[in-house]
C-alpha cells in the first residue's frame, strides 16, 4: 500500500511540475508578443 501511495505521490509531483513548466512556458510567450509589439524586433536580443 505504501509503495502504491508514494509511486501516486510521484506522479502528482511530476504533473504538478509539467503544470508550472507549461504555465512559465506561456507566460514568456506572452512577454516576448508583448516585446515584440512593444519594441523594434532588431531591439530584443537574439534568442530569447
Amino acid at each position: 500500500m505504501r509503495a502504491v501511495l508514494t509511486s501516486f505521490m510521484q506522479e502528482t509531483a511530476i504533473r504538478d511540475s509539467d503544470a508550472e513548466v507549461v504555465e512559465w512556458t506561456n507566460f514568456s510567450l506572452d512577454v516576448r508578443r508583448h516585446l515584440n509589439l512593444t519594441f523594434p524586433q532588431r531591439w530584443i536580443c537574439r534568442g530569447g
